[in-house]
């Protein structure tokens, strides 16, 4: 894993040092500069070595016939077999890398290469020739790839930050991102969090010639959209032998490496399958866990134990973090920083606190179990869908509603009860208002006039109305569709990428494999969930390789007491924070309105505490900013 950056245009060498610096922490063993003045490009790269660790590897690399320069960051997992194909077509390698074979694999079939990959990348190829650059992004996002485009320049990086760095001025905050991340705490906008800045969307190449930009999608995802209605895998005893077989060279292929791997462990079905299959091929692989105080308030389940049983089960040694909000605390200016975006997700913190631990034990890769919850369903709403099916179907909900402002929101159960109340309104799009955090009065509450409407704005709605193929799928289908677009790319994968980049490691999500992820999309929708039990196929897979306890454990959040926290002990950090002038300093938010919305979730009126927690993150990435000036 790798930083890279580049610039088509203007190229200003002491910026472009200062943006690789900025890079740095992504690849803290090497870095390398290319540039060509006379077709105005500079391409720059930090380099985090796991294959082939040779200077070998340096980036960026030039081909061997001199016209093509490459700056990558990622990991093919066919890379070998890639490689001896190569070969046989005539082409020589200098290094055993992946890199090379991504550039000789483009030099042998250019744009129709992406059929050939599987793994996770985002790279810039320079074409000398013909005067282009080409910039490609893995068809999940699990690698971020962002860029800027003016008149005179086209600059591309890793990470936002790098790209202000160049452009010599600060980072200013994009008001309709920042209120979508209010809406579903994460951004599902092609804009970033910084204005000016935009991403590359997954499954996407653009092409930058002297003069035009194009942007094409050479995968169309998610995969359920390109599945078959008639689902090739129904029948359960061949389906979960053939998903145990596949998740197992799954995992096996995505251990390639010539550094220490290990792997997250929270005792979730998930993280434990992973680690059951890699610690086959490796007895002595090293997991990592955290420890939350106050885990079981608001509906958590303490992942400590389940962990500690999984690892003894498997004979593997566990190392465990410990997360509080003192860490918090301590730790929410630097991941913004590193994010530089407001966050609110206290997973954000749980990976960055073991990603850092991992690399104190000399570990540069984790596996990680992201992605199956969102493959083979598995969260909450996945089975709130399918309840609010039935009931739909059995009971007339307008004669409850009534309900709704009577429930609670301060117990988990009735706070679910709301929210599935609310489902029903006829007026809201059912399957994308179950990601969403903040209702329409709320937003109007804490927002400025002229911002208001932004609530009304659907992005998920309007991907799925824009796709003809989901017109054709299930309810469950289509909220699937939407994890894999944007719940993992803007949010699981996004904030993945970052924590464990900022402490040098690289993780790897073997449930986004190529053969696993095709495989889920075209089971039958009976054997992955109902309304008891939702990863039908995946538990039935695992059914005696795991124990029983991990196999049909609930759905938990990776996470913290944020609820708890919010009204006790961050209670006073949130009122030093949030005053008058802070508020007034976002130009987004009304202070008044954020005072109410405060005082009623401390009295347990509304749930509003990801929304403070968020409204709080904005609050320090202004102060970061300022300090930056």
């Amino acid at each position: 894993m790798c930083g890279i950056f580049g610039v088509k245009g203007t190229i200003v060498r002491e910026r472009l040092s200062s943006s690789l610096a900025s890079l740095s922490h992504r690849g803290p063993d090497d870095h390398g500069i290319f540039i060509d003045n006379e077709e105005q490009v500079a391409f720059a790269h930090t380099r985090l070595s796991i294959i082939d660790t040779s200077s070998n590897g340096k980036q960026p690399m030039v081909s061997e016939s001199g016209r093509y320069i490459i700056s990558y960051n990622g990991e093919i997992y066919n890379f070998d077999v890639l490689r001896e194909y190569l070969i046989s077509q005539g082409f020589k390698f200098k290094s055993k890398t992946d890199t090379e074979v991504l550039l000789n694999l483009y030099e042998f079939m250019g744009l129709e290469m992406f059929n050939k990959l599987d793994g996770i990348f985002a790279f810039a190829i320079f074409d000398k020739k013909d005067k282009k650059i080409v910039l490609a992004r893995d068809k999940f996002g699990i690698k971020p790839l962002y860029f800027y485009s003016s008149r005179n320049n086209f600059i591309f990086s890793s990470e936002t930050e790098a790209i202000t760095n160049y452009l010599g001025k600060k980072p200013t905050l994009n008001k309709n991102s920042y209120l979508m991340s209010l809406k579903y705490l994460w951004n599902p906008l092609k804009e970033s969090f910084i204005d000016e800045i935009k991403k590359v969307d997954p499954g996407s190449f653009i092409v930058i010639g002297s003069s035009e930009l194009e942007e094409k999608k050479y995968s169309n995802l998610p995969l359920l959209l390109n599945s078959k209605k008639e689902k090739i895998y129904s029948e359960k005893e061949s389906t979960k032998k053939l998903v145990f077989e596949t998740l197992k060279q799954t995992v096996e292929d995505q251990m390639i490496s010539d550094v220490p791997l290990g792997a997250f462990l929270s005792g979730g079905l998930d993280s434990s399958s992973i680690a059951y299959f890699a610690s086959q091929k490796n007895p002595d692989l090293e997991c990592f866990t955290i420890e939350t105080p106050d885990a079981n308030a608001d509906g958590f389940v303490n992942d400590l134990p389940y962990a500690r049983k999984v690892a003894k089960f498997l004979n593997l040694k566990l190392n465990v973090c410990s997360f509080t909000v003192d860490d918090l605390i301590r730790d929410i200016e630097e991941t913004i920083k590193i994010m530089n975006e407001p966050i609110s997700d206290p997973a954000i913190f749980n990976t960055y606190l073991i990603c850092k631990e991992a690399k104190k034990n000399n570990i540069k890769v984790l596996l990680s179990g992201t992605g199956g919850d969102d493959i083979f369903t598995g969260y909450r709403r996945h089975r709130a869908l399918m309840l609010r099916k039935f009931l739909g179907e059995n009971l007339n909900f307008k004669n409850i509603r009534f309900l709704d402002p009577l429930l609670n929101e301060n117990f988990p159960f009735l706070r679910r009860t709301k929210k599935l109340i609310r489902s029903f309104d006829p007026n809201s799009n059912s399957i994308t208002n179950y990601f969403s955090w903040i209702n329409k009065d709320i937003f109007d509450l804490i927002v400025k006039e002229p911002f208001k409407k932004i609530i009304n704005e659907d992005p998920l709605e309007d991907f799925l109305n824009k796709n003809s193929g989901s017109k054709d799928l299930s309810e469950i289908e289509k909220m699937l569709c939407l994890e894999q677009r944007f719940f993992l790319a803007e949010h699981n994968l996004h904030y993945t990428d970052k924590m464990s980049m900022a402490a040098g490691i690289e993780v790897r999500v073997p449930f986004l494999g190529n053969d696993i992820s095709e495989l889920a999309s075209n089971v039958n929708e009976k054997l992955l969930t109902n309304l008891i039990s939702s990863k039908k196929i995946l538990k039935d897979a695992m059914k005696g390789f795991l124990p029983k306890e991990i196999t049909h454990r609930p759905k938990t959040g990776f996470g913290a007491p944020i609820r708890k926290w919010v009204k006790s002990d961050l209670r006073n950090y949130i009122r030093e924070k949030i005053t008058k002038n802070n508020i007034q300093n976002t130009n987004i938010l009304e202070y008044e309105g954020v005072m109410k919305l405060i005082k009623l979730n401390e009295e347990g009126k509304i749930d509003a505490s990801y929304t403070i927690m968020q409204i709080l993150s904005l609050i320090v990435w202004n102060e970061i900013s300022r300090r930056n000036l």
